[in-house]
């Protein structure tokens, strides 16, 4: 018997702390939901939505502060959105969810999307981490903006533009229709790869950048600010050459849009 009690006095002591790793249903009465809490340095703090635009920029205080901001439309209400929250040893997932049909995991949201979903609400989701966190910043219909961050970015979306600015680790910032920009602050040691289907690429760069650089596009045109060494191919649709002697490797393309190199 004695066994037993302090079997289930253990199970309620430990409970709470597991409800902490992952929270789902969170906002669901809400208009604005927001919500703060601990992020360690050199963690990955995730943000993931379907339809919304997701935002990183830093925090003032090294700790992570998320706003979502619900966007009904015409066949939505409040409650067909809600957020959730899963933490890992690796950093904490935020996730925008749909009524009853999307769960939240690390690397993106799972969807039991029905044929006949008809429901246009969305969140605008802000995300407020320290500079050092790396980021993964995800959406499939809007808008994703990456600011001030030293870590490792990645970013993609599906319908709508990406936009980054960092000064430090490697990027990845991919779209299908939309146009991509990244203004990078310092002379970076890291690959970078960015992507577009349906869009322009226009990627700043610090002047003292070495890197190897692949660009090629399909319809659109290519220009650059740096000199270049050719190493490879080179012509109005693609491009195989080196900055200051080359480096790690800075890949980029596009297939309807031009892609304009700079000096930033």
């Amino acid at each position: 018997m004695k066994k037993a009690i302090f079997a289930v006095l253990a199970f309620a002591l430990l409970a709470p702390a597991a409800s902490l790793e992952a929270q789902s249903g969170l906002g669901r009465d809400q208009e604005v939901w927001t919500w703060s809490g601990p992020l360690s340095a050199g963690q990955w703090a995730r943000g993931h939505s379907i339809n919304g635009a997701v935002k990183f920029e830093p925090s003032p205080d090294n700790r992570i502060h998320i706003r979502a901001e619900k966007r009904l439309g015409r066949r939505g209400e409040l409650q067909d959105i809600s957020f959730a929250l899963v933490r890992t040893s690796t950093g904490l997932t935020i996730c925008v969810l749909r009524h009853d049909i999307d769960s939240c995991e690390e690397d993106g949201i799972e969807s039991r999307r029905q044929n006949n979903y008809n429901n246009d609400a969305s969140a605008e989701l802000t995300i407020q981490v320290p500079r050092g966190a790396h980021v993964s910043a995800n959406t499939v219909n809007g808008g994703v903006r990456v600011e001030g961050m030293t870590g490792e970015i990645k970013a993609s979306t599906v319908n709508g533009g990406v936009t980054v600015a960092t000064s430090g680790g490697p990027v990845s910032a991919t779209t299908v229709n939309g146009s991509v920009r990244a203004d990078i602050g310092t002379a970076t040691r890291e690959s970078m790869r960015f992507r577009t289907v349906n869009g322009s690429v226009e990627i700043s760069l610090a002047g003292q950048t070495s890197a190897d650089v692949d660009i090629s596009t399909v319809n659109g045109s290519i220009n650059t600010e740096f000199p270049m060494t050719i190493t490879g191919r080179w012509g109005p649709k693609s491009a195989r050459s080196t900055i200051n002697g080359g480096g790690e490797t800075i890949s980029i393309s596009t297939v309807n849009g031009s892609v304009k190199l700079r000096r930033s």
